[in-house]
């Protein structure tokens, strides 16, 4: 149904706008747009955009919206992600053009002498007018990752203006917004202002670009040299002397610079001229697991004749980044000159392009709290800033660059080569998209390397050119021309002629592999080199999940077209080499509640020993990128945590992988070994080991002292030898601190028959077995009684709870869950955050878990506590 606005309400809105107190400002114009379709409209721009436009027929929305996400908004569309909704929508509605409308007043900006109007996302051309005329055409307007800037000087009017943006969705061979093979396309091709407009306003003498730079001692890791840069732009018609003043946490510089008529002029407070930019006692800001992520907040001013002409705020993180290349050709990376495994997952917008800042900053969250330490962004995603805020608060490095969309003819329609699908005539409009994008986000700490192609190189001509400009722009990170090197078949590598290998690889696998894959392998994924992205594929998510995305009747088996839907594409249409594996592994389930219970088991087991294997092998191993860490809708496939937030097995079995300092077991070796990501050595800890067979019977035991260098990992016992085991039997790896204080536990359930991977029938996306491994013993469990005792507690906005739980049995218990949920609605509350799940206790064993979440979330609800496992008795 469409909603009708209001005439007199908008008017309301317009007119209550109060003056700026300031000559410099930044308002955004985000809220209170009008939408409609050209094909409704019929109508120039010149009569759209005129103040006294009668709009009262038009969709209302806010911005960020692409065009569907408004049309969403509006109840026109429902439950679109629900069975096969989404595949029903009429695209044809999205062939034509469509108007984005908004007023406002020019007294809301008073008297400022300069003011910028800046469009920072538009999909994918646009038309842009202002009170009758056209300020930007669409041949110029054009591009997703542009950021274009228009001066409103000459076409403000002193009482109520008219913003109109005839946007064009992108067309057959236009390089846009794209999601692969990893669900289906928005019915819209993502078209709109899926990013926010703002104008920003001035004095005579505007501050732009500012960048703070920041080169650590690495020796010290305490002393570092701040850089601050900047770039004035004079709007007078004569000459202006500007004093630029700069702030931060005790530090007050300032300087004076002329600048011309008109002119503009670039600036830098250098730690050479000023000594207390050379700071004694640093901050750093480290990554999840090395450290703190230290902020820092710098103001800076530049003012005429006394008079504050414009203003700006930076938040910044003191670190350096470097790159190294180890003995066997592999790319790897340092921060504050210390080695850190990447051990990262792969993020996606919504399909709709519509998160919320708020489902943005828990993501992020639950980033951080997997103990992953990077998130990697194949495309430039975020609808707004906030992503690269959030990653900077919570220690997650960023990788990002442009999409193997842009590759593949299946995708973007363009005839394939060895290189990206750029044409010469495009190279100067990608490379200043391409700049756009760096300049945006070039003081975000969390930002390491600035990507270019995903599976290919750019075309030589056009690499050179992003150098130039990045260079530019942003000396102080590396840049990778490519997330690949060598194809899984050998023939195909990316050498570029301007830098030379790229050291880093993308040889899969995407679909499900044994745990022993990561430990054996030497040629494709496996632990060595950095793997820009790879993972054991499906990740089917919990039943309660399932349930909310496909009909009752759909639900088993899990096999029919509905399933299919919520799967990736091509090769990824279903689960079919998945459900293979595990039936071989785990047996037959007889329905969609026992099957789903054991998918958890089954994707905390594949998931875990990738990160561990990475681990084991640092530092022949550089990095590693799950693909992926989350979904733009509700699938089986590739994610830690679903679309909804409830995590996964695999979102444990990745927390429990990737501690700072962990003891684990490799499925290579057989044996044990203890990792640490540490900046400092740790000595006199104690590693447990035991051993039990199927029946909870302890068939081994050991215990010993060990001392453990920073940075590293260390074999500490060898498992192959064991005696009188069942088919499938439990490893259980205990580490503590000297005071016995317990640093990291881990549980196995292992098997003597061997998985053996079938190499020969290798494909780019998966190596299957000619053997599996036999845990189907795991399902004859005896049940077990678990006791628990929860006891809530309110901390600020969130919920906390600390759970008791004690096995009271002589068996032992696997693989509990636990959840929080709601009194009325009895489902689990979303985002949660536990400190450890999906465990194992050992006989007679008592744990304590504790877990959060947003007080708001239970929506009035008492939060309960509820307790699983596979072989709980209830």
């Amino acid at each position: 149904m469409m909603r009708i606005n209001s005439v007199i309400l908008i008017s309301f809105i317009l007119l209550s706008c109060s003056k700026k107190e300031t000559l410099y400002d930044e308002s955004n114009l985000n809220n209170g747009w009008n939408l409609q379709s050209s094909s409704i409209t019929n109508t120039s721009g010149s009569v759209i955009s005129k103040p006294e436009y009668n709009t009262q027929a038009w969709y209302s929305c806010n911005i960020p919206s692409t065009v569907f996400t408004a049309l969403i908004n509006a109840g026109e569309y429902k439950d679109i992600y629900f069975s096969n909704n989404l595949q029903k929508v009429n695209t044809e509605r999205f062939q034509t053009s469509w108007w984005y409308r908004k007023e406002f007043l020019l007294d809301c900006y008073g008297d400022a002498f300069n003011q910028t109007l800046i469009l920072e996302g538009l999909n994918y051309r646009a038309n842009i007018w202002l009170n009758g005329t056209l300020i930007a055409k669409a041949d110029t307007v054009e591009n997703p990752f542009r950021i274009f800037k228009i001066s409103l000087n000459n076409n403000l009017l002193k009482a109520k203006n008219a913003l109109a943006v005839e946007v064009f969705p992108p067309q057959p061979q236009d390089l846009t917004i794209g999601f692969v093979d990893w669900n289906p396309p928005a019915p819209d091709a993502n078209m709109g202002l899926w990013r926010g407009v703002k104008i920003i306003r001035s004095g005579v003498v505007s501050l732009n670009d500012v960048y703070v730079r920041s080169d650590v001692d690495t020796t010290t890791l305490k002393s570092a040299r701040i850089s601050i840069g900047f770039n004035l732009k004079n709007f007078a018609a004569s000459s202006k002397k500007i004093k630029i003043t700069a702030d931060f946490e005790g530090v007050r510089i300032e300087k004076e610079i002329e600048a011309n008529a008109n002119g503009c002029i670039e600036g830098v407070f250098d730690p050479d001229d000023f000594e207390t930019l050379n700071l004694k006692d640093a901050r750093l800001w480290w990554p999840n697991g090395m450290g703190k992520p230290e902020l820092y907040t710098l103001n800076i001013s530049a003012s005429v004749d006394g008079l504050i002409t414009d203003h700006k705020t930076i938040r910044f993180g003191i670190r350096t980044i470097g790159q190294y290349i180890n003995r066997d050709g592999h790319r790897g990376y340092k921060i504050n000159g210390k080695k850190v495994l990447i051990k990262g997952a792969g993020w996606v917008d919504d399909l709709t392009l519509s998160d919320t800042d708020e489902k943005v900053k828990v993501q992020v969250e639950y980033a951080r709290h997997t103990n992953l330490n990077t998130i990697r962004l194949e495309g430039f995603w975020g609808n707004s800033e906030k992503f690269y805020d959030y990653a900077d608060e919570n220690g997650m490095l960023v990788m990002l660059g442009w999409s193997c969309h842009w590759e593949w003819e299946g995708y973007c329609g363009r005839p394939e080569t060895d290189f990206m699908s750029i044409n010469p005539n495009e190279f100067s409009l990608h490379t200043q998209s391409y700049a756009d994008q760096v300049m945006w986000l070039r003081n975000h700490p969390s930002v390491f390397l600035w990507v270019y192609g995903s599976d290919k190189l750019p075309p030589t001509e056009l690499e050179a050119m992003l150098n130039n400009a990045i260079n530019k722009v942003d000396p102080t990170r590396p840049i990778l021309a490519s997330c690949k090197y060598y194809d899984a078949d050998d023939i195909f590598n990316n050498t570029s002629k301007i830098s030379g290998p790229t050291g880093v690889k993308m040889r899969g696998p995407y679909d499900y592999v044994t745990p022993n894959y990561w430990y054996v392998d030497t040629h494709y994924g496996g632990a060595y080199g950095f793997n820009t992205e790879t993972g054991p594929g499906p990740q089917v998510p919990p039943l309660e999940s399932l349930q909310r995305m496909l009909p009752a009747d759909s639900l088993w088996p899990p096999t029919n077209s509905e399933w299919n839907y919520h799967c990736g594409r091509n090769e990824f249409h279903s689960i079919k080499r998945f459900l293979n594996a595990f039936n071989h592994r785990y047996g037959e389930s007889s329905d969609i509640k026992d099957f789903a219970k054991m998918c958890q088991v089954s994707n905390y087991e594949a998931i875990r020993p990738m990160f561990e294997a990475f681990s084991a092998n640092k530092f022949n191993s550089t990095g590693v990128v799950q693909w992926m860490l989350n979904s733009a809708w509700p699938e089986m496939y590739w994610q830690l945590y679903d679309w909804y937030l409830m995590p996964n097995g695999a979102f444990y079995g990745t927390r429990s992988a990737c501690r700072p300092l962990n003891i684990s077991y490799n499925y290579g070796s057989k044996t044990v070994f203890v990792s640490s990501d540490l900046i400092e050595p740790k000595n006199k800890l104690r590693a447990e080991v035991k051993v039990f067979n199927l029946e909870s019977k302890l068939i081994f035991s050991n215990s010993s002292t060990i001392d453990i260098e920073s940075n590293t990992s260390k074999e500490v016992l060898g498992l192959s030898e064991l005696k009188d085991l069942t088919t499938a039997y439990f490893v259980d790896l205990r580490l503590y601190q000297e005071d016995s204080s317990l640093i990291a536990t881990n549980f196995y359930w292992l098997s003597t028959q061997d998985d053996i991977l079938d190499y020969k029938k290798t494909a780019w996306f998966v190596t299957p077995n000619s053997q599996f491994a036999d845990l189907r013993g795991l399902r004859d469990l005896e049940k077990v009684k678990v006791e628990s005792n929860a006891q809530f507690s309110v901390d600020g906005d969130k919920q906390r709870v600390t759970v008791t739980l004690k096995n009271s049995s002589e068996k032992i218990a696997f693989f509990l869950e636990l959840a929080i949920k709601g009194s009325q609605a009895g489902k689990t509350i979303l985002p949660v955050f536990w400190d450890d799940n999906y465990i194992s206790l050992l006989p007679g064993e008592l744990r304590t878990i504790s877990a959060w979440v947003y007080t708001k979330n239970l929506e009035g609800q008492t939060p309960t506590f509820e307790l699983d496992g596979i072989n709980i008795s209830k």
